[in-house]
């Protein structure tokens, strides 16, 4: 029997009072591993308006699977309730690296490039950011000045993080203050959020800053709106002493409209100033208190979260210097008036509490997930054994057998393992292939299964398989991989032709009840194709040893990129997630690897030349709606 876990309890999002249409700010931090399932539930409850003790109804509930979640668009689904409306979930990668380090960045100006002699501290790993803010000259909503003796509003804020993605820029909701009563000068209580939901570890990484007013009927307006990052809100605390244009400078001006549509030139709503602002991270505060701080080698960067690629030294070097208070900048600064919302023209860089001396020598490493939000395909074939070892299928010794709808070994692989892949494939088309059998007095090295060219998705892969014992095939061998790989090649080898053009990646499964008849051979057929865009995973089934098929296990040398990888079958054979865990453990890095060995990175979209959305916009033009419970 499988391993069944007992369901965890990620907590609940704040209350949404008198609204159809909720958006919950909460983020549920969870762990996934590529290659495994995981599937989070999704209630929505409502208070009845009779109960005294908080007591709740179901509005009814949605399945979300992890794996797919991340393989769909802007890696947003949306399932269809059975009592009305829909319920959206966005799943966004952790990329929080485990070594605070510096990075250059993209939107630096040609002087500060040529004077790179101070940066903020750019991605981090734990830690938090708390801040507190207040807003002066605030208008309502129509943009009339809120005069002394009018009614008094009731605000609020909401911080939106930024995510880029190929569909263009989008804005999601992570955090929504309590609102300020009857205040012409509103002061909102402390925030405190972990980096991780605020900027995902990039301190650079723009957020939104969302002022509305909200009405007695649980309705709301906006009044305006401002960008800005963690490292912009920590430099720009009002301090005594400060002359007017240096408090201007750090003063953030709310205009009408949301993220791109809130232009310099829209009307200014009010203005908004930061009373404190610290970072902390690991427990040491990097307010600006602190005046220097030691930057770290980089060990193991991964990419920062918008800026990919981004160039950055192979060794930073170490450096504790002090902050030169009186440098300024006569460049452009990437955080002005329509940018992050300050007050002021040129002004004073801001200063950093970290001096480092960086080079521009080599390209920040993407991820995986970076390759795949940018629309990269993972192919997916499929090659079975059928070779006389196996066993007669009619009976069951076979590793074939099957009977009254009980998988065997071969099929429980392919659903583990395939369902795994197919999230990253959008056209779900598989071809599958069988090697050893004899059709017509011939043994066969490579057949294809079932009716068509490829099966779709995994349960059409199932069917393919299955179709094979309803022909004359006889089982023989030897157990031959050579002409299998070699397909997987060729198709491979169209990919590699179009690299710059699209982006794709094949992923070959074989599944083999023995010991390769030519392992040398079978060893210098995956160097030769180890330039190809295709990771071969071979999956051993059965009792036999397989201590020789482990040279296999990641065949490589100086020369060659790593693509291989085997694994026993028995040893995972009760726990479906264990075996696709150890199949596809190697499959992440392989694809980085050869994507970054042939130059070829993710695309970032030009956020420019497209309009700023909300995640539901960002999904609806192309929504596939699951129905649900």
């Amino acid at each position: 029997a499988s391993v069944v876990e007992t369901p965890v309890s990620l907590g609940a999002t704040e209350l949404f009072s008198k609204s159809c249409e909720p958006r919950w700010a909460k983020v549920f931090p969870i762990e996934y591993e590529y290659g495994t399932s995981l599937t989070i539930f999704v209630e929505i409850r409502s208070p009845k308006s009779k109960s005294s003790s908080g007591e709740c109804e179901s509005l009814g509930g949605a399945f979300f699977d992890i794996g797919d979640l991340l393989g769909c668009r802007n890696r947003t689904k949306a399932k269809r309730l059975r009592k009305g409306g829909c319920v959206y979930a966005h799943i966004e990668p952790c990329r929080c690296n485990t070594t605070p380090s510096a990075t250059t960045n993209n939107k630096q100006t040609s002087h500060q490039r040529k004077n790179a002699s101070s940066s903020s501290l750019s991605s981090v790993s734990n830690g938090i950011i708390n801040f507190q803010m207040s807003a002066l000259q605030l208008k309502d909503s129509i943009g009339r000045k809120i005069m002394t003796g009018s009614l008094k509003p009731n605000t609020y804020f909401e911080i939106s993080r930024q995510t880029i993605s190929p569909s263009g820029t989008t804005w999601v909701v992570i955090y929504r203050s309590n609102p300020v009563l009857e205040s012409f000068k509103p002061t909102w209580d402390r925030v405190e959020l972990d980096l991780e939901t605020f900027c995902n570890g990039d301190l650079n990484r723009p957020v939104l800053l969302s002022i509305f007013t909200s009405k007695k009927r649980g309705t709301s307006k906006l009044i305006g709106s401002f960008e800005t990052s963690a490292n912009v809100l920590s430099n720009s605390v009002q301090r005594e002493g400060m002359d007017d244009e240096e408090r201007d400078n750090v003063t953030f001006i709310v205009r009408k409209g949301m993220a791109d549509h809130a232009g310099p030139d829209n009307e200014e709503m009010g203005r908004i100033v930061i009373l404190e602002a610290n970072i902390v991270l690991d427990g040491e505060d990097q307010g600006q208190q602190k005046n220097s701080m030691t930057i770290l080698p980089v060990t193991g960067l991964g990419p920062p979260a918008l800026h990919a690629p981004t160039e950055y030294s192979d060794a930073i070097n170490m450096a504790k210097l002090q902050d030169d208070s009186n440098h300024h900048s006569n460049g452009d600064n990437m955080y002005r008036t329509g940018g992050d919302g300050r007050g002021g023209g040129d002004r004073p860089s801001l200063p950093s509490s970290i001096s480092t001396v960086m080079k521009t020598t080599a390209k920040a490493r993407p991820s995986f997930l970076d390759y795949i939000d940018n629309g990269c395909e993972v192919d997916f074939c499929v090659a079975i054994d059928f070779t006389s070892s196996n066993g007669d299928p009619r009976y069951p010794t076979s590793l074939h057998y099957n009977r009254d709808g009980t998988m065997n070994d071969y099929e429980e692989t392919i659903l583990s393992v395939g369902s795994a892949v197919s999230n990253y494939n959008s056209t779900k088309q598989f071809p599958v292939w069988g090697f050893g059998a004899k059709y017509s007095g011939e043994v066969r090295h490579i057949f294809q299964c079932g009716p068509s060219s490829t099966a779709y998705n995994v349960d059409g892969v199932l069917d393919a398989y299955r179709s094979v014992f309803l022909t004359d095939l006889i089982m023989s061998g030897p157990t031959v991989l050579l002409h299998v790989i070699h397909a997987a090649a060729a198709r491979a080898k169209k990919i590699h032709a179009n690299i710059n053009s699209q982006q794709s990646y094949c992923v070959l499964l074989i599944l083999t009840d023995g010991i390769v008849t030519d392992l040398d051979a079978t060893k210098a057929k995956l160097l030769a194709i180890s330039h190809l865009p295709l990771s071969v995973v071979i999956v051993g089934l059965g009792k036999a040893d397989f201590s020789e098929m482990h040279q296999l296990n990641n065949v490589d040398n100086n020369n060659y990129r790593s693509n291989s990888t085997f694994v026993e079958f028995r040893p995972h054979q009760h726990d479906p997630q264990s075996l696709s865990r150890a199949a596809l453990r190697h499959i992440p890095d392989q694809l980085v690897e050869y994507f970054v060995g042939n130059d070829v990175y993710p695309k970032r979209p030009n956020h420019r030349t497209q309009r700023s959305s909300t995640t539901i916009d960002s999904v609806i033009s192309d929504l596939s709606i699951d129905e649900l419970m």
